[in-house]
Order: C-alpha cells, then structure tokens, then sequence
C-alpha cells in the first residue's frame, strides 16, 4: 500500500473518530435556552423562519421578537426534525455533522498550502489530527446552534476562494477556465451559506475582499477595487443596518464590555484546550500557551519568505487576527463579546497555523513533535472527559424537573412558567401535552407564564391572574428559571403566590448554574380545625392508639401514563414528636394470589406537614398518589382495577426514626389487618370472591 493510500485510510480513521466521539451522549444533555429558541425557530413556520420572528408568550399576550441569527442552521434543522423529531439528538445533529466535517476540511485546507510550499508536507495529518480531538469541536458539536456550521463555512468559503484565485509563481493558470469558474461558482454558494449562518461573518469579508483584490490587480486595477470594493461596502451597509435593528429591538444588551486581555486568554484556551479545561489550573494553561506557541511557529514559517507570502501564506494569520481586530474596534462602539463561540469563525485557521507548526518541528526534530502532540492530546482528552463526566460542564437539568412535575401533577393543577420567555423550554420538557388532554376530557388543570408578558413591570395584571388562579384551581405549581432573572429581579411572582395562597407545601430544587426550581403552593391549606362536612370512604383506623385514618379517595389519573391520585385524610390522638411514614401499595389479584404491583412510601406531605406538627382535633387532607401499576397480567388504569376488583390498596405506618412499623390498634367498617400491621383499605376493592 502507498503512502498516498495509508494516508488516506488515516484520514477516514480521523473522520470516524471525530463522528463517534461528537454523536457519544450527543442527545444525553438538555437542552439550554439558547438550544430551546433554536427548535421554537426550526418548528416554526418557513416565513417566520426566514425573517427571524421569534414570539415570547406567556400563554394569553404575546410580545413579538426576532432572532439575532441568519436563517441556514434552522432552515437545516427544520428539515432534519421533519424527518427524524424533535429529540436533542436530532436538533443537534446538524452541528455534529458539521463538527465531524471539519477533519477533512482541514486536511483539504492543509493539502493546499503544502502543495504551495507554505506548510510542511506533513500540516494535513496534523491539522485532521487536532479538529478530531478538538475539545471546542466536540463543545459546540454538541450543541443546537450554529456556531459549528458557521466554523465549518468560514473554512470552506475560504478554501474555495483561495482555488478559486489559485496560480503559480510564474503567472500561469493552474485550472482551466471551466475548472476555475466551478471555483468561483463555489466560492458564491459557500459564502452566501457562511453570511447566512451568522452575522459575525462580516468580519472575515476583508480576508476575502483582500483574496479577490490581489487576483483581479494582476488583471486589473480598477476591477480589482471594484469588485473588492462591491464585496466590502455593501456587507458593512448590511451590518451597519442589521446592527442598528438588532439593538434597536434590544438586542445585545446581556453583552458586557470585554478586555482585550480577556478575550486574547478567552481564545486561547477555548481553541487549544477547549472550554471545558479551566485556565485557572496550570496544567491546562500551559498546554493552552503551548498551542498558542505552535500556531505562532506556523505562521512565522508561513511568512518565512516573499514567495511564501505571495502565495497565500499571509492569509491564515489574517483569517486568525482580522475578525478578533474588527470586533475589538466594534466594541469601542457597542460591546459584542460573551464567549470564545462568538469567534469560532477564527478557530479552523488557529488549528491549521497549530498544526503547521508541528508539521515545522516534524521535519526537523520528530520525536519533539511526537512528544508535543502526545502532551496536547493527553490535555484534549482530559478536557473532554470533563466536558462528558464533570457537573458543571452540564446544562440546567430541565428533564428532572419535567419528571418530577410529571410525577407529582394531579387533576386541579395550574403550572406557572416563571421566566415567560423560557415558555418553549418549559413546553418540552414538562408535561403540558398531558394538562391539554386532561382539558380535552374536562378536568380543570392549566399552564401559563408569569409575570405576564403585558404587565409593565407593574405586576398588577400577574396579582389579578394569580388571584384567579387560586379560586380556579386546587394547587399552583410554579417553575422558575433564572435565565431571565430581569424580568422578575426581586422574587415577585414568589411574593405574590405567598400572599394570595395559604400554605407553600413543597420546594426543590434542580442542578443548575443558576436557579431551577419547582414549588407547590396550596390556595387553601389542607389543614382544618373544624370537623369535615362530608369525608369520601369514611374509615375508622387507627395506628398504635395515635394516628387516625378517617378516610380515603381514589381519582382519575390525568393519562393511564400519570401516576393515579389518593387523598388521605388523617388526624391525631395526642401531641407527639415522633415523625411517621407509610407504604401505599397497589397489589393485583393473579391466579388468587395478591401480588404486589406498584408501591409509594414517603412521609405525609412529603415532611412538609411532618407528624410532629399535628394537633388533636385537625384533619390533615394529604395529596398523595401511586405511580401508573406494571401489571402483570395486562390488567387496567388502577383507578378502574379498584373498582372491579382486579386491584386492592394496602398501607403500613412506622416510624421514621426505628422503622418500626406501628400496630393496627383499630380497625373498623370492613377493614381487614394482616399480621398486626398491615391494613387492608376495604369497600375500594370489593372482595373476588363475592363477585
């Protein structure tokens, strides 16, 4: 086998590495708001697509917006998630592909140059070497949102401008005129996908502008700046304009005004060792300076002569250096800077100028070369197990917080979205598909954002709807995000729910940079000193002569796939410090046997409204429910198994502290008891064998 061929099977290894290594747990992470507004933008309609309409709502008023990004990546996700869903892993796969294409994208871009002479022969294996083991690759490879397709365009559009005004050092053409019009052709359409990406691609225009000035003077002066001059003052109209709307539309008012000496360091370690290395350890900013080190090696040797230069040497240090300059002179006028993504339009030139570095150590000391790549993939590798593995490189965790509500939602809820602009986040991952089916079957349960989006800061329409809300519904859940904390900056909707509800029965929180949370607030405390005019399946239990069962009820699950609610109604014999729990189990009847099926144990109001709390003479009314039953025989919802007796509810009490399960010490109107501790919820389940 040739060397030519060795190559290449080295180069189809590297794209197969880079692929698996980008789609790994590529669907594993939630999404985070930036993610959610690109799938509310891929699932909208073409039109509002292409003109960038993005609504906030909070369910009632809606406040238009538009998206501060060109059309191409959703128009790409749009058609991807028509195909395959709207999962994580296919809103992401747009970037992954991208990602992956940039192996040999920078084996193409590396070829060129060696075949100029500019770079040493070997740049092309090292430059696909470092784009499959790029920890900033696999980061927005990752991640639902252009910035990986606008790195891919900015290589290519480049590439295919380069071929496109390609000669050799006598003057001779090395393409055929058709062969240099398809260039040309390509250098259009790459372009026009790359301007269409993301704005921030005006600042690579002058690199182009400069390409097509040095090929048309050798024609031509005056058509050189002409056509230079066609490209540049229009693009600077165009983001001049675009500009001007997006912060006129408010746009741009989360970016802070960045040092220089940031954003150099920034870049540095975003591009080297990726963002999830922190530079603040020195390993990793060592590695960091040792890629910055190599990068300068590249282009020192790019430069290293006239006839160099001429041939194009010049151009990746400028791809590299001209976009960071423009957007430093921006600044002056309006900050633009968050994080290293905003440049990721320089990082394919960054890793060719690394990588032609190496290739310069190669050719003279290899071992040092093959020590130095050794040191920078040990530091990639480490970056990206902390990127997969380590907490804080993970997104908001939405998903449980879906799956908690998810388990915990019962007919009579309201969900309150706190941010509303985070309503499309919220929508996908928590169960509103389940509430507009429980509407459709005319259960009162509901979904909305607070504040409400036409409230002016003044809150007083969010009192008036939480006010309502409270005599609508039995229980208000509210989820709150803090990715737009200046909407609501000091807690009022937090404010308003404690005064206009009685009790806040339960807090959690979420893993989050910030704040995720789910609280659950009752309009009506469930506690009541004066004796209940009617109670559903009245019970006379009691446990160890202390804690009273009087009653008990069954509900319709939400779906067959949502846990099936049961209220308990419980009171006290005497004042006590001790802290109870129970087992609520759901047994199904199988060839006469009761099995067990489904069961809860947990503390009454999940310890909220703990034992320890009660008094003589109060009902306690508790909100409880059972998962959806894994039958074993293919038996109905429980709901319906109680009533036919396919099912039957069993419940032990004991103490939280021993585990000692309490007594059955009374046990009246059809209750049974099994070896002293387990009772046998009667008239819910009628006995088998009387059917």
């Amino acid at each position: 086998m040739s060397t030519q061929s060795r190559l290449r099977w080295l180069l189809l290894l590297l794209i197969l590495c880079a692929f698996l290594r980008v789609t790994w747990q590529l669907g594993a992470k939630d999404l985070w708001w930036d993610e959610s507004l690109s799938l509310q933008r891929a699932e909208s309609s073409i039109g509002a697509l292409l003109r960038a309409d993005l609504p906030m709502t909070d369910g009632t008023s809606t406040q238009p917006t538009t998206d501060q990004h060109p059309f191409l990546f959703f128009l790409l996700a749009k058609v991807l998630i028509s195909l395959a869903g709207n999962s994580e892993y296919a809103l992401r796969f747009v970037s992954a592909m991208a990602t992956t294409l940039m192996v040999p994208a920078l084996w193409i871009c590396g070829r060129l140059f060696a075949r100029r002479a500019i770079v040493a022969d070997s740049t092309p294996m090292w430059a696909a070497l470092l784009a499959a083991a790029s920890p900033f690759f696999l980061w927005y490879g990752q991640e639902a949102r252009p910035y990986a397709l606008w790195t891919l365009l900015a290589l290519l559009s480049s590439y295919t401008l380069l071929r496109a005004t390609e000669e050799t050092s006598d003057g001779i053409v090395e393409e055929t005129i058709v062969r240099r019009r398809q260039w040309w052709y390509g250098f259009l359409i790459a372009e026009f996908l790359f301007l269409t990406t993301h704005y921030f691609a005006l600042f690579l225009l002058p690199v182009h502008a400069l390409l097509i000035f040095l090929w048309f003077r050798r024609h031509n002066v005056r058509l050189a700046l002409f056509t230079s001059a066609g490209l540049l003052i229009p693009a600077a109209a165009v983001g001049i304009a675009i500009g001007r709307a997006i912060l006129a539309r408010g746009g741009g008012i989360n970016f802070d005004r960045v040092p220089p000496g940031i954003i150099a360091r920034d870049l540095l370690n975003a591009f080297g060792m990726g963002p999830s290395a922190d530079v603040g350890m020195p390993l990793f900013l060592g590695l960091d300076l040792l890629f910055g080190l190599l990068a300068l090696i590249g282009i020192a040797w790019a430069l290293r002569s006239k006839e160099t230069i001429a041939g194009g040497g010049w151009s990746v240090p400028a791809m590299v250096l001209t976009p960071v300059l423009l957007l430093l002179l921006v600044q002056i006028v309006h900050p633009l800077y968050m994080n290293s993504r905003h440049m990721s339009l320089i990082s394919g030139a960054y890793l060719l100028a690394a990588a032609a570095g190496l290739g310069t150590i190669w050719q003279r000391q290899q071992w040092v070369a093959g020590l130095i790549t050794l040191l920078l993939l040990l530091g990639n590798g480490q970056s990206s197990f902390r990127y997969f593995f380590l907490e804080r490189y993970a997104k908001d965790d939405f998903s449980s917080l879906g799956r908690y509500i998810d388990e915990h939602l019962l007919p009579g809820d309201i969900i309150l979205y706190d941010p509303p602009f985070s309503w499309y986040h919220f929508q996908y991952y928590l169960p509103t598909a389940q509430i507009k089916q429980a509407q459709r079957a005319g259960l009162s349960m509901g979904y909305h954002g607070v504040p409400l989006v036409g409230d002016n800061g003044n809150f007083d329409a969010t009192r008036q709807f939480i006010a309502q809300s409270a005599d609508k519904y039995r229980r208000i859940w509210l989820v709150k995000s803090s990715t737009h904390a200046f909407l609501d900056p000091d807690h009022q909707v937090e404010t308003l729910l404690e005064e206009l509800t009685d009790y806040r029965l339960s807090e959690k929180d979420f893993f989050s940079h910030s704040l995720l949370r789910a609280a659950l607030y009752y309009p009506k405390v469930p506690v009541y000193n004066e004796p209940l005019a009617q109670i559903p399946n009245p019970l006379a239990i009691t446990f160890a002569d202390q804690i009273h069962l009087i009653g008990i009820e069954v509900g319709q699950p939400i779906t067959p796939q949502n846990h099936t609610p049961i209220t308990l109604y419980w009171q006290i014999a005497n004042k006590t410090d001790q802290r109870y729990k129970y087992i609520l189990r759901a047994e199904e009847l199988a060839d006469g046997q009761w099995v067990e099926v489904m069961q809860s144990e947990r503390e009454p109001f999940e310890g909220w409204i703990p034992t320890d709390l009660w008094y003589p003479g109060q009902t306690f009314v508790e909100d409880s429910d059972l998962p959806p039953v894994l039958s074993s025989t293919g038996a109905g919802p429980l709901h319906q198994g109680l009533k036919d007796g396919r099912y039957r509810l069993t419940l032990e009490l004991y103490n939280a502290d021993t585990l000692q399960k309490l007594p059955i010490t009374q046990a009246e109107g059809g209750a049974k008891v099994e070896g002293g501790t387990r009772l046998i919820l009667p008239s819910l389940i009628p006995n088998p064998t009387n059917q």
